[in-house]
């Protein structure tokens, strides 16, 4: 995927070459040292947005 800087500096996804099927997000939820609720609110919101998403426990609570 191609990208691009801002104004600031911060890197925006632009042109997709190759569309694909999957695609893999990590994201570590630091809020409320990552508990099981927190995390779901996190697939919560991107299941709204038709994404759908599985949370693990491994790296709750690190730093």
């Amino acid at each position: 995927m191609a990208t691009e800087p801002d104004e600031q500096g911060e890197r925006w996804a632009g042109e997709v070459p190759r569309r694909s099927e999957n695609c893999t997000i990590r994201l570590i939820v630091f809020r409320d040292g990552g508990s099981g609720v927190a995390r779901q609110s996190v697939i919560n919101t991107f299941q709204e947005l038709g994404v759908d998403g599985e949370g693990i426990e491994r790296f709750a609570g690190r730093a």
